[in-house]
């Protein structure tokens, strides 16, 4: 197995890799089910958006920084990286703290990051645009070594991982035209966000 690790409240959960052949595509797949975690670090990746709100801060920690060590072990250097929505926001997270093992102050970190990322919103309702707590993300999260002012200039007080993502990008799009007008109106008032723009989605009918 190739596999790698994150720190999730202080201790570390083991992530193996699974890859998919899409056609051309490879998916690459996280999961915590391995003989080296704990009963309750191999559940984590058991049922999507499942759990209570610490499961999910452990879900969006090994996607976003499981996501960007995985790459890194494959040998993998994206020129531009996608934070698809908020639940991947630890992937800027992740590499800030790269920055940081290199004593790049925070303010700076956050900058470079935003200078090589780009983020998608999609959902304009609460379940999308997932909140959590200062003290649980201070707990799910202390490996990091973030003070609360820190986090919250990441993404607020409660911590937004759309906020996050919206910060830790040079640009933002929605998935439509009516959509961007709704984003653009929802997060007009968060200081040092990205511009939001507008990709309409769309499906490719014969191999859909």
């Amino acid at each position: 197995w190739v596999s790698v690790s994150v720190p999730i409240a202080g201790h570390q959960v083991v992530t193996r890799l699974w890859r998919a052949q899409v056609g051309r595509i490879s998916v690459i797949l996280l999961d915590t089910n391995c003989p080296e975690n704990s009963p309750a670090d191999r559940d984590i990746t058991h049922r999507l958006y499942g759990g209570d709100r610490t499961t999910r801060i452990e879900q969006e920690i090994v996607l976003g920084m499981g996501g960007v060590k995985a790459l890194a072990e494959m040998g993998i250097q994206p020129s531009v990286w996608h934070i698809n929505e908020g639940h991947a926001a630890f992937l800027g997270i992740e590499l800030m703290c790269e920055l940081a093992d290199r004593g790049v102050p925070t303010s700076t970190a956050l900058e470079a990051v935003a200078a090589a990322s780009v983020f998608t919103t999609h959902t304009p309702v609460a379940a999308g645009n997932e909140i959590h707590d200062l003290p649980t993300m201070r707990r799910m999260s202390a490996d990091l070594g973030f003070t609360d002012g820190e986090l919250t200039m990441i993404g607020g007080d409660p911590f937004s991982m759309t906020v996050a993502g919206l910060r830790m990008a040079r640009l933002a799009n929605a998935v439509a035209a009516l959509h961007g007008d709704t984003a653009r109106a929802m997060w007009k008032g968060v200081d040092g966000a990205a511009p939001i723009i507008s990709i309409t989605n769309g499906v490719h009918a014969p191999t859909w």
